[in-house]
């Protein structure tokens, strides 16, 4: 033990004065004892008590005292136990290292060491974790397993081409000229995807004619989408005449639909206005529907007079609906009041209802006076239901508290229910007093259910500082059963300790059993997790009318949390009213799990 703590005191030392890297080396040249520093301030260095922590310790502590087996089984026991622990990868590491030291099959263990590094690519064990790979991957070759030479080879390239990235790197950033020349080679020789993109990445640095070139090259293959992408993403960050020049190339002879969209983002970021005419070209001609849309995106991202002719042009041409409803959205966001009037004729006059609704949505967007009126005007010329429906949510959206009146008057005076709906919905967004007050104007003077319901629901979601009390007094008062019971689930939907008092108030004293039928539907399913069993237990005592004891039991059953088994069992063992016990039966069986199998399996061999 004495040794194994000088290998630590060591370590900390190495660690601190020299880095991993010397740390590695000493715990390499001790027996390949690999000491974690973090692990070791346990023992005196940390105010870490968590469980996880001293769990983790404690099983690292026989890592230092070479009990293998022992830690093999204290780290499989952390790893379940403590899933989601920051010790996690640590944890993950020794087990692996643990379970090579106790003798495990050596492809048991490579396989695990495997398995860290797949889960673990970013942890800091992950390069020990695969040169220990290679270590037992070697060993399994020169017993005759040649299906392991493919692997450790792969790895051991790996490595080699990283550590050659890194001194590339670390060559250019010294303006060393012979960098450029190896790293052309290595990107023809190597097979590494991931690499190449690394490869890619750093071209992008060089100012250099054989740079650029070997770029265009790359992102003209259409061998590798995704490097391709990479190439002309570098290409773009470069602002070159040669680079936007092979990007307007790109674009227009690529069969790649990906890497074509990769040019028009990269095209659009460089912000010159010679781009525009390739776009609006796109937009208005390209047979790739998605290509062309994302052309028009692009053109909406550009703040200037040609781009929104340009998307105005492609507003009014014959393309399909979808591109159409690119160049609307991209309308609308635009700050630009000019557009408003395009808009506004779309939505009332196009024959196509999807391109009106986007129209709509576009005037919502733009969020000025202009396109407030807009919508306003659509809303009493359009013909069309669910453009006026769009037309109200947009009005909702834009939260405008002056729109509170005009909003209750078409909630008030509207003919079609939908749209008076629509409007209390709208209200219902608008986070105001005026707004709430209108909503209950509304549930006192309209004659029609549904928007009296509708009244209720928003009520409900506002959550406002009266809510509770006045949704109550419809509850408890409204002479209409299907009001009241709106009502009590409007309360229900207010999600407070406050709320299920009044729900319990409800079930106690309103007149209407339908209504107290509703009070026991929204306090089962608003009390919460174990809150709502408790409950119905404590109202299914308290409560002496049998029809609703009975519904009281199949909430129970409906709600199927942990105690509602036993909760049902003690009622059909107990309760005096055979129509209460069949219920619970009844209940039981719609839990459907071995618990409540099991019971009604009793109930039947008595």
């Amino acid at each position: 033990m004495l040794k194994n703590l000088k290998i630590v005191v060591l370590t900390i030392f190495c660690l601190t004065m020299f880095g991993n890297a010397a740390a590695s080396v000493v715990s390499e040249s001790a027996n390949n004892l690999m000491i974690d520093a973090k692990a070791f301030s346990l023992f005196g260095g940390t105010d870490d008590n968590s469980p996880d922590a001293i769990a983790y310790g404690k099983a690292y502590k026989l890592v230092l005292d070479e009990k293998w087996v022992d830690a093999v089984k204290a780290f499989e026991g952390f790893l379940k136990n403590f899933p989601k622990s920051s010790w996690k990868d640590d944890a993950g590491f020794w087990l692996c290292f643990s379970k090579d030291k106790a003798g495990f099959n050596p492809e048991e263990v490579f396989k695990s060491y495997q398995d860290f590094v797949n889960n673990h690519r970013g942890s800091k064990w992950a390069d020990d974790a695969r040169s220990n790979m290679i270590i037992i991957g070697q060993k399994l070759v020169s017993q005759g397993k040649v299906e392991y030479k493919s692997i450790i080879d792969n790895m051991k390239k790996k490595n080699d081409e990283e550590i050659s990235i890194t001194a590339l790197y670390a060559l250019q950033n010294m303006g060393d000229e012979k960098a450029l020349s190896v790293m052309l080679k290595m990107y023809d020789s190597t097979t590494n995807d991931e690499y190449k993109g690394k490869i890619i990445f750093a071209l992008a640095n060089f100012d250099s004619p054989d740079a650029m070139k070997k770029l265009i090259s790359i992102a003209k293959s259409g061998k590798n989408p995704d490097l391709q992408k990479k190439a002309v993403y570098a290409l773009s960050n470069t602002d070159k005449p040669e680079a936007i020049k092979a990007l307007k190339d790109i674009l227009a002879n690529s069969k790649v639909t990906e890497v074509r969209k990769a040019v028009l983002y990269s095209l659009q970021n460089t912000d010159s206005p010679d781009v525009l005419p390739i776009l609006k070209n796109i937009a208005l001609t390209d047979k790739d529907t998605e290509l062309a849309k994302a052309s028009v995106y692009a053109l909406g991202n550009f703040d200037h007079k040609t781009s929104l002719e340009a998307l105005k042009e492609i507003l009014k041409s014959n393309r399909p609906i979808e591109i159409r409803k690119a160049a609307l959205y991209s309308l609308g966001n635009s700050d630009n009041s000019d557009i408003v009037p395009v808009l506004t004729d779309i939505a009332i006059n196009s024959k196509d209802n999807e391109l009106s609704k986007a129209a709509v949505h576009a005037l919502g967007n733009v969020e000025n006076k202009y396109s407030i009126d807009a919508i306003k005007k659509v809303l009493k010329t359009s013909k069309v239901m669910d453009v006026r429906k769009a037309a109200l949510y947009a009005l909702g959206n834009s939260a405008t508290p002056d729109l509170v009146p005009f909003l209750k008057s078409i909630a008030l005076t509207e003919r079609d229910v939908e749209l008076a709906k629509a409007s209390i919905y709208s209200l219902g967004n608008i986070e105001s007093k005026d707004a709430v007050s209108a909503i209950e104007q509304v549930l006192k003077e309209s004659k029609k259910p549904e928007v009296r319901k509708a009244a209720l629901y928003s009520i409900g979601n506002n959550n406002s500082a009266g809510s509770l009390k006045f949704l109550t007094g419809i509850a408890m008062n409204d002479p209409d059963d299907e009001i009241a019971k709106a009502a009590v689930y409007a309360i229900g939907n207010l999600d407070s300790k406050e709320a299920i008092n009044e729900l319990k108030n409800i079930l106690k004293n309103s007149k209407s059993m339908e209504v107290r039928k509703a009070a026991i539907y929204s306090i089962s399913n608003n009390a919460g997790d174990g809150v709502g069993i408790k409950l119905l237990g404590d109202l299914l005592k308290k409560e002496t009318n049998t029809h609703l004891r009975k519904t009281i039991v199949y909430q129970i059953g409906s709600s199927k949390e942990k105690g509602a088994v036993p909760l049902l069992v003690k009622v059909i063992k107990e309760d005096k009213s055979t129509e209460v016990r069949k219920a619970a039966v009844m209940a039981l069986g719609n839990i459907d799990s071995p618990e409540a199998q099991k019971a009604l399996l009793e109930i039947l061999q008595k």
